[in-house]
């Protein structure tokens, strides 16, 4: 009966050779460009900034709290005593990531310059937008006595061409939870405090001579007041934690100041955010005629729907000890946004795995009409109608399928996104103007790194033809699918209810007229030195080469800059050919299941062998 362990080990043989023809095709991977940086930092710096400019690419390592050998530090908390700042500004030639070049020369970085400051850094934030003068700031405290000293450094661009900074002293002792840097202002929360957010103004001739170390000190006075607090969902002794964001939004009149808050919350059983849209300009629609106008912000605010979890969901068993343990207990939702140039876009995580977007317009003859936006739009002291409003699209809700959202980076024009995932995948989202190009390069889709126009010449007018007759089929089922999944959405929002629900199966469809909805183009998977259960991934950002005078590849890229210090390009108008479903991709990519399915085959082999093997 020896056949048996035989007949047994050939039937596993073949259900592993089965599981590996079941694999789906994966998502589209950008063309590699320069993936191999040299550089290596340790330890690790606790927050990165990428920045582009037209000849060079800056990196910008920051270390939150730094000791001296032998000097005294304290705090447990996020205020610390003794401990130092550093900031480490790297820069290299770009010209290294637009093209595949193998050189040495190319994985060269040099240093700009390297600061300590004079206290613990708690938060860092980037330029209000790409041409701005100020690249940089830091939030820094130190502690005098019994007192806390609230600084920001400033980080700007000369006259001279220089990175310089000027050191700004902050009113008041209260904890300063999160800060934004933009082009006038600095917008900033306390914690506690009455008011949801404060404006500070920057001084005049901040980028003026002196600079520096040569710079002294200077005094902000008292900041002016923004929207009261409002009451949370949930009582204090329900709440476990807190995080806010804040971000100035776009408006085409200068006088208008309108500022988008995000407030997170951690209860004990669900995550939810508190969205606010807030200005000093203008009036809600349905605002009383006896209001007085002259001391109202407009506030328009909304709350996601619970993210609910468990203890159980979040238990990690080792297997081999009866021990569990829960390693994201104290976890949150990721508290970062994503805007574009002007700020007209914004994206930001609704939960963990969700994030959506919220977009300018001025199309009032569409959004007038609407029942449920007609009641929020801006009107002046006159109660005239402003032709501008921020729209919320509650359809345009996008959920990542790989962790939790670690980051989001919208490019300058805001029709293309990056988001990051704790377990190092990058999806890249496109519409508009960028989805209409990705489109028209379509054709090649089967290149191999080269730019986009040559990829698709290699492509004859037949084959065009049959891929996009597959497109077609492939759109209808989409479509089609989508239509059963809306409906049964909208059943399930009108049976459990939330915020978000579906008010009409007629709304799910976007208005061609008002911002569209993104598309899931590409996905950048963790190579195999990139571990998965590390958070490698620091800072992205986008590239557009249009304009370039160097040599370049393509159009469009992204730059990606790893906690190591490595950077590594991408060109995503370009992407590669999918590898084939084939029993060798299938042991390299899922060697962790495959070694499952080898002990358990051998297992039942061996027992085979043992009972019936000399019958």
């Amino acid at each position: 009966m020896q056949w048996r362990a035989l007949t047994l080990l050939f039937s596993g043989v073949g259900v592993i050779y089965l599981a590996s023809l079941l694999q789906d095709a994966p998502f589209p991977h950008p063309a590699r460009i320069h993936t191999r940086d040299a550089l290596w930092i340790r330890p690790a710096p606790n927050a990165t900034l990428l920045a582009v400019d037209t000849h060079d690419v800056y990196q910008t390592l920051v270390y939150y709290g730094q000791s001296d050998r032998g000097k005294a530090f304290s705090g447990t908390g996020d205020m610390k005593y003794g401990l130092y700042g550093k900031v480490v500004l790297l820069k290299k030639p770009i010209q290294g990531l637009l093209v595949n070049e193998t050189s040495r020369d190319a994985d060269d970085w040099t240093p700009v310059f390297e600061h300590h400051l004079r206290g613990h850094i708690t938060k860092v934030t980037g330029p209000p937008t790409v041409d701005s003068p100020y690249k940089f700031a830091l939030l820094y405290h130190i502690v005098r006595d019994e007192s806390p000293q609230y600084f920001i450094r400033v980080y700007y661009q000369s006259n001279a061409g220089t990175i310089e900074y000027k050191d700004l002293i902050l009113p008041g002792t209260t904890w300063i939870k999160s800060f934004s840097l933009e082009h006038d202002s600095i917008l900033f929360s306390r914690d506690p405090d009455m008011y949801q957010y404060r404006i500070l103004p920057l001084p005049d001739k901040l980028t003026a001579a002196p600079h520096s170390d040569h710079a002294l000190d200077i005094v902000l006075s008292a900041s002016e007041m923004g929207n009261p607090v409002p009451p949370p969902r949930d009582t204090l002794d329900l709440l476990e934690r807190h995080d806010n964001v804040l971000s100035r939004l776009y408006s085409p009149v200068d006088d208008t100041y309108r500022v988008l808050a995000l407030d997170y919350y951690k209860t004990r059983g669900y995550f939810y955010v508190s969205i606010a849209v807030a200005d000093n300009a203008s009036l809600a629609s349905n605002c009383p005629l006896t209001a007085p106008v002259e001391s109202m912000w407009h506030l328009r605010t909304y709350e996601s729907n619970k993210d609910y979890y468990n203890d159980d969901e979040l238990m990690d068993y080792n297997g081999v000890l009866d021990m569990s343990q829960l390693p994201d207990r104290l976890k949150m939702t990721c508290t970062v946004l994503g805007r574009s140039r002007r700020a007209s876009s914004v994206v930001f995580p609704i939960a963990r795995d969700k994030f959506t977007t919220l977009d300018y317009t001025d199309r009032l003859d569409v959004l007038e009409p609407m029942a449920r936006e007609q009641p929020h739009l801006y009107r002046d002291q006159e109660r005239k109608l402003i032709p501008e409003y921020y729209y919320l699209d509650t359809h345009n809700i996008q959920k990542v399928y790989d962790g939790d959202i670690y980051g989001l980076a919208v490019s300058d024009q805001g029709d293309q996104l990056a988001v990051w995932t704790e377990h190092n995948f990058i999806y890249i989202y496109k519409r508009g103007a960028a989805m209409d190009e990705s489109q028209l390069a379509d054709g090649g889709l089967g290149g191999s790194g080269n730019s986009a126009s040559s990829a698709s010449s290699r492509h004859s007018g037949a084959t065009q033809a049959k891929d996009a007759s597959i497109r077609s089929k492939r759109d209808a089922a989409t479509s089609a699918l989508d239509g059963h999944l809306q409906s049964l959405l909208y059943y399930l929002d009108k049976l459990v209810g939330s915020t978000f629900a579906t008010t009409s199966r007629q709304d799910a469809e976007a208005h061609p007229d008002l911002p569209s909805r993104w598309q899931l183009c590409q996905v950048i998977t963790p190579s195999y030195v990139n571990l998965r259960h590390a958070k490698n991934i620091a800072a992205v950002t986008f590239f557009n080469a249009t304009s370039s005078s160097l040599p370049h590849d393509g159009n469009s890229y992204l730059f990606v800059a790893m906690k190591t210090g490595a950077v590594h390009s991408y060109l995503i108008d370009t992407m590669e050919t999918p590898p084939p479903a084939t029993l060798s991709r299938f042991l390299s990519g899922q060697w962790d299941m495959l070694m499952a399915m080898c002990v358990i085959i051998f297992v039942f082999v061996f027992n085979e062998y043992q009972n019936y093997g000399y019958v």
